[in-house]
């Protein structure tokens, strides 16, 4: 018989019976950050080996909305590719999503 590996939620372990990776819930805090040009975006502290880990960027193209010239980076967002995201960071994610969409800005800290 072969194991599967074991994984914990809360104080309960389990095992995979589809042999698939399993991760433990950890606290992953995504941050709020600035480029050299003044745009915000939000790194994901999960990804050591990514160089880049911005997960979400205000972009500097400008798109023909009323406000745009008084508001860079209100235009459109840099989405990264390639996270691996929990139900908690989907959720972070879209409420971070959301205040850019009505503020035109992404918050100056998470």
């Amino acid at each position: 018989m072969v194991r599967t590996p074991a994984f914990h939620v809360g104080n309960a372990e389990f095992e995979s019976p589809w042999g698939h990776h399993l991760f433990k819930h950890k606290e992953r805090k995504m941050k709020a950050e600035k480029t050299e040009r003044g745009f915000k975006y939000i790194s994901h502290p999960s990804y050591p080996e990514n160089e880049d880990k911005r997960i979400l960027q205000e972009s500097s193209a400008i798109g023909d909305y009323e406000d745009s010239f008084e508001k860079p980076g209100s235009s459109f967002l840099w989405i990264g590719d390639n996270f691996h995201l929990n139900r908690e960071e989907v959720a972070e994610l879209i409420g971070n999503l959301q205040f850019w969409l009505d503020n035109k800005r992404i918050k100056n800290e998470l």
